[in-house]
């Protein structure tokens, strides 16, 4: 039982970070899209109406 939690602890823990890390990188990586794709009315990251896919 103590095994079970301790993966299960470790996948929502890589989840989360992988979350953290794929959030940061869009951000950062926006600016080189074309602005259909994250600008402001972006389909992935919508700058303006905050409504894209990745949007938080």
């Amino acid at each position: 039982m103590g095994f079970f939690v301790l993966v299960s602890a470790a996948i929502a823990f890589g989840f989360l970070a992988f979350d953290m890390i794929l959030g940061r990188a869009l951000k950062l990586l926006s600016r080189y899209w074309p602005n259909d794709v994250a600008g402001p009315d972006g389909w992935l990251i919508d700058t303006r109406a905050r409504n894209g896919a990745f949007d938080r």
